[in-house]
């Protein structure tokens, strides 16, 4: 049985919206599945929490009080660490401050690759021990988007070392059978352009644009001059990029990848994933 489905593609890709398809489509059939989103409180992935040891978790507690019930609400203990998904919490300029004090202890701030991978590593192990064999899991942006972005970004690792890298993440869950379903989009300017415009901030002050946010993240890594992103084209150039790479890698990974071509009919990608998802278990 394969119990992990990880639905990965560039942003644009209708990930988010093809997981909750596809959960419905796991519903409608009485398959046992469960739905985990990118910031979500996750087994596999920490991206947008917060990880904080017990002094500091209590302390931030302490000091922004009109937090408290939402910390709480949206936190789990994990081995030595509280872990927050801070990006579910209201934002308010009462609370913003405490906000931005959560977001200073994110794995993703750390520059030693090593750290950032031992941690995965541990939760990859955990899970393998601790899932539910008679479910499906079904995981959106986890695997691919988030890793990636450290390993080109940051480190600027070679489609070979990168491959090595997300190997080492599957051997620790082969007993889950994990298969990937990429959504590859056929012209990422177009669909960057469309999410540009949807993806607009209600309130500048608090949030920015999406596309002022990525492109802002994308200027400031430390191989942004070596990859051509120094300028308001730097989302374009990297989409681009990331494609090409992410391609060589899939085919060479430790496990099954099932790859589906997105141009504008996202009704037809739909259709593919669930033809996809019905042939799986049978």
């Amino acid at each position: 049985m394969h119990n992990i489905i990880f639905i990965e593609g560039l942003p644009g890709s209708g990930k988010t919206t093809f997981t909750n398809a596809l959960k419905d489509y796991c519903d409608s059939k009485n398959i046992k599945v469960i739905k985990k989103n990118e910031g979500d409180l996750h087994p596999l992935d920490v991206s947008w929490c917060a990880i904080l040891k017990e002094q500091d978790y209590k302390r931030i507690i302490k000091d922004y009080p009109s937090l408290k019930k939402s910390v709480e609400a949206n936190a789990k203990r994990y081995k030595d660490y509280y872990i927050v998904a801070y990006t579910k919490l209201a934002i308010t300029e009462a609370n913003k401050k405490g906000i931005e004090e959560l977001k200073k202890y994110e794995l993703y701030t750390t520059k030693n690759l090593e750290t950032f991978k031992s941690f995965h590593l541990d939760l990859y192990t955990h899970f393998s021990k601790t899932y539910q064999k008679d479910t499906l899991y079904l995981f959106e942006c986890v695997f691919l988007q988030n890793h990636i972005n450290e390993l080109i970004l940051k480190h600027n690792k070679t489609p070979k070392e990168i491959t090595n890298y997300f190997n080492d993440l599957l051997t620790r869950i082969k007993n889950l059978n994990p298969v990937i379903f990429y959504i590859d989009q056929t012209n990422p300017t177009n669909t960057l352009n469309t999410i540009i415009s949807e993806r607009r901030s209600p309130n500048k002050e608090l949030w920015p644009d999406w596309i002022d946010a990525v492109n802002n993240y994308l200027t400031s890594q430390p191989y942004a001059q070596e990859l051509d992103l120094t300028d308001d084209q730097a989302v374009f150039n990297y989409a681009y990029y990331r494609k090409k790479i992410e391609n060589a890698v899939l085919s060479n990974l430790l496990c099954d990848s099932y790859v589906v071509d997105l141009d504008d009919n996202y009704d037809e990608v739909l259709k593919q994933l669930i033809k996809n998802l019905s042939t799986l278990n049978k």
